[in-house]
């Protein structure tokens, strides 16, 4: 039996209203969890028993407020052979934005990765932010801005001192880095 996101609902008193285990027969990771606006839940992180391509993919549910799932979906993004989230947020328009970090061959270095969803999971437009080379680029947090834009907060070894700097991209409504 593979490693599952286990998701705990907890009563003010602390005491557990829920708990479920989510994921298949190799490994399922959350890094983010999130209420929704209809009082479920929007959870990310990658997988491995779920990924359409190479060995580890986004993985994104919806749950329901007593922890059903509403839908489940695992990305590829873009041509990458492996991808990650790390950063899950419901959009005012009820979509959702997801921040990680995808690699284009096993042996390449890592880009931050950033996708914008519908409501029910359709991709709208991914992108991928980096430098070239050997350097490891990767997206840890993500917002949506006043503007409709949305702010990436990451680290860097590709810009910056060098090693792992702070990286931080305000980005447009469609991805475009501003």
């Amino acid at each position: 039996i593979g490693t599952k996101c286990w998701v705990v609902k907890l009563s003010t008193d602390g005491s557990v209203s829920w708990q479920k285990a989510y994921g298949g027969s190799i490994a399922d990771w959350a890094t983010d969890i999130r209420q929704t606006a209809d009082g479920g839940y929007v959870i990310t992180g990658y997988t491995q028993s779920f990924a359409p391509t190479g060995t580890s993919n986004v993985l994104l549910l919806k749950l329901t407020p007593t922890g059903t799932v509403e839908w489940a979906k695992a990305y590829g993004g873009l041509d990458g052979v492996s991808a990650s989230a790390r950063s899950v947020r419901q959009t005012s328009d009820g979509g959702y934005v997801v921040a990680g970090q995808v690699q284009a061959t096993p042996s390449s270095s890592l880009d931050a990765h950033v996708m914008r969803l519908t409501s029910s999971g359709g991709i709208v437009w991914q992108k991928r932010y980096g430098g070239s080379g050997p350097a490891n680029d990767m997206g840890q947090s993500i917002l949506e801005t006043s503007e409709g834009g949305f702010m990436l907060a990451g680290v860097t070894a590709s810009f910056g001192a060098g090693n792992y700097d702070i990286w931080l991209l305000n980005l447009a409504s469609d991805g475009a880095v501003i």
